[in-house]
């Protein structure tokens, strides 16, 4: 076995620890769909694909861990789970305890849903990330606690695109976006 198929785990409901073996090369795009109580997940050194939504929609995701001999993945101290280069930003666990969290510079892009249900979240500072396909995106979907958003650039697209699916959450816990960190506080209403 070298590949996990589209939907192959689906609705395992009490599946809570993933770890993929040696050998595993591709996970396919919802593998792993509506596995709600999944806590950890161990990617091997071989694994170089990860298809969309892989380990978004997990609301118990306390952790994710990387092989250091991945060469196409890793996580940081968190167990936030990045490309290797560390400019693309795949998942933020949703069960983390931390309520603040700094996006490392560096990183310029955001997987779709990378913090889905992320309920503990209350401040998130973004340094190089550009939001040009907002529309498209619904980055910070399901996120009820987030208070406070720094961000550093493309503030207009970022804000234009905010309340996409799932976005009444953060309407109604968000209280602060500051802008290139000169204490601009904008208005943020959504319109539905």
């Amino acid at each position: 076995v070298t590949s996990i198929d589209n939907g192959a785990f689906y609705s395992c409901e009490s599946l809570k620890s993933i770890v993929l073996p040696e050998g595993i090369t591709e996970i396919a795009y919802n593998a792993f769909m509506d596995c709600y109580s999944i806590e950890e997940i161990h990617i091997s050194a071989g694994v170089s694909q990860l298809g969309t939504y892989t380990y978004n929609e997990k609301p118990a995701l306390k952790r994710i861990t990387v092989d250091h001999q991945n060469k196409h993945y890793s996580v940081d101290e968190n167990g936030v789970l990045f490309n290797k280069e560390k400019t693309k930003l795949i998942v933020f666990p949703a069960k983390s305890e931390l309520e603040e969290y700094v996006i490392p510079s560096g990183v310029t892009e955001i997987e779709q849903c990378a913090f889905y249900y992320c309920h503990n979240l209350k401040k998130l500072v973004l340094s190089d990330v550009s939001f040009e396909d907002c529309w498209e995106m619904d980055y910070f979907a399901y996120m009820d606690s987030l208070e406070e958003l720094h961000l550093s650039k493309n503030e207009k697209s970022f804000i234009n695109g905010f309340f996409f699916e799932g976005g009444s959450e953060i309407a109604e816990s968000l209280k602060k976006v500051t802008v290139d960190g000169k204490g601009q506080c904008h208005t943020v209403q959504a319109t539905f």
